[in-house]
């Protein structure tokens, strides 16, 4: 381990002999490995455990406000640092600890798991009871995002810690992890435990997968530039053509799922091809550079070189595309970028703060997928029952009332023109539903199925009514935007 604590002014301690009876009754059994700093006035040291079997630890650093263990992930045999903090009260000793642990991540090479008390808030409302002060805060926020951590979600419930008196509560207790952390737990989760005599909770992290269904389908706008999709979806469509459905809206559904299940096999075999592509082009690109520096003539080689650079470039701007059609609200995402690692940290960050892991029921914390399903349909389902609303029994006569002609204009047939300027005045990538066609696909592909299109908005006009199953959405759920006081 590389460090310079000195400089920063936080002192080396001696690492604590424990009970080992007293840690096994906190562990449950003896497979376990320990580190431990020594007590610091009254508060007490600080306790890491792990299962040897699934981390092996190398070298441990015990320091005034947190306690290193470096060790190996034996499951994906990656180097991996937990820290395990219990900050100081005062900013500038914070500052401090902020500054070294941000200095020593930067010095060694591994996923890191920073935990504990941080003795600090990041927003005021994980504060009640207590002052917030906003410069501390701003000091924390700005560690975790030069430091390039994850503040991992937790559930259960809202702080972490309570006084006595039950009048002062706070959120000090979090998991901050880096973003390969991420990549060796993609379902990882908090969940804040009941506090019982402490007057800190405890904080479970686990790696549990939810089950909430099939992913929906989505569509790229990659697909469009490469050859042969068109020629699939208009294959797909024809198929299509003989049904024999009574409703419009049921032909158009129909075709929208044949045509949806024939797209997902050609990408997936797309993206077979694309990546063996990559393969070949990068072995190419290093038997070249091989010949380069063992003095074969460049003027032979590098036209070659260019072509093979070309090649990735390609492949490389079709998988940014698709990056940033993910992230389609950021406007300099539209626009590609080749730094793909920045994409897929942020893509990484956005799920996991909206992935659902559990919610609170009546005071309990739910995780089972079903269930949390019944308790948001229930939710709705009172938000969206109808209510009696005061019908108009007679007009009055001071109203303004339309014209002949108007009401003749309104009640009019749709024309072609006007249908088709109401699907252009919409953007490209907006509001694609549940079935993951945007209106791009309608744009591109508007000479294939604008009969389609035209006959299921006659059927509506003439009959009022919508088939079942063919007016489905998501409702999003929008979580509030708390103010900020810094």
């Amino acid at each position: 381990m590389e460090n310079d604590v000195s400089v920063l002014g936080i002192q080396e301690t001696k690492l604590t002999r424990l009970d080992f009876f007293a840690v096994k009754a906190l562990w449950g059994n003896f497979q376990f490995d320990v580190a431990c700093s020594s007590a610091r006035g009254k508060s007490g040291g600080i306790l890491t455990i792990w299962d040897p079997a699934t981390f092996h630890s190398t070298k441990i650093l015990s320091l005034e406000n947190v306690l290193i263990v470096e060790g190996i992930w034996t499951a994906s045999n990656s180097t991996c640092f937990l820290m395990n903090v219990y900050a100081p009260q005062l900013r500038s000793q914070k500052k401090l600890l902020w500054i070294f642990i941000h200095s020593f991540m930067q010095n060694n090479v591994g996923e890191f798991i920073v935990f504990g008390d941080f003795n600090d808030v990041r927003h005021a409302h994980e504060r009640q009871g207590t002052t917030f002060c906003s410069y501390i805060a701003t000091d924390f926020n700005k560690f975790i995002t030069d430091s390039n951590l994850f503040d991992i979600p937790l559930g259960g419930r809202a702080f972490t810690r309570m006084n006595k008196n039950c009048s002062q509560m706070s959120k000090l207790d979090r998991f901050l992890v880096t973003i390969g952390i991420l990549d060796l737990f993609p379902n990882i989760h908090g969940r804040i435990l009941p506090s019982m005599w402490s007057d800190h909770c405890l904080i479970l992290l686990e790696n549990e997968a939810f089950d909430y269904g099939p992913i929906s389908f989505k569509l790229f706008s990659s697909w469009f530039l490469c050859g042969g999709f068109k020629e699939v979806v208009r294959q797909s469509w024809s198929e299509m053509e003989c049904s024999n459905e009574v409703s419009s809206f049921i032909s158009f559904k129909n075709k929208l799922k044949h045509v949806k299940n024939k797209i997902k096999h050609w990408n997936k075999h797309m993206t077979q091809i694309r990546n063996g592509d990559r393969q070949k082009l990068l072995k190419n690109l290093k038997d070249i550079d091989k010949e380069l520096e063992n003095g074969i003539d460049p003027l032979h080689l590098a036209p070659q070189r260019m072509n093979i650079l070309n090649d990735l470039l390609s492949i490389d701007t079709l998988e940014n595309m698709n990056l940033a059609t993910k992230k389609n609200r950021k406007l300099w995402c539209m626009h590609g970028d080749e730094n793909s690692n920045f994409f897929h940290s942020s893509l990484k960050r956005k799920r996991k703060k909206l992935a659902v892991s559990g919610i609170t029921s009546n005071g309990l914390w739910v995780t089972n997928p079903s269930q949390v399903k019944s308790i948001f349909l229930e939710f709705f389902q009172d938000k969206f029952m109808p209510i009696e609303c005061a019908s108009i029994s007679q007009p009055s006569n001071h109203l303004k009332q339309l014209s002949s002609n108007q009401v003749d204009y309104l009640s009019s047939h749709f024309s072609e023109t006007e249908i088709k300027d109401a699907i252009w005045s919409c953007g490209n990538e907006k509001s694609s539903g549940p079935d993951g066609f945007s209106f791009r696909f309608i744009k591109h592909l508007w000479e294939l199925i604008k009969v389609d299109v035209f006959a299921f908005v006659h059927e509506f006009f003439n009959t009022s009514h919508i088939s079942r199953g063919c007016n489905s959405s998501f409702i999003t759920l929008i979580p509030k935007c708390w103010p900020k006081s810094y």
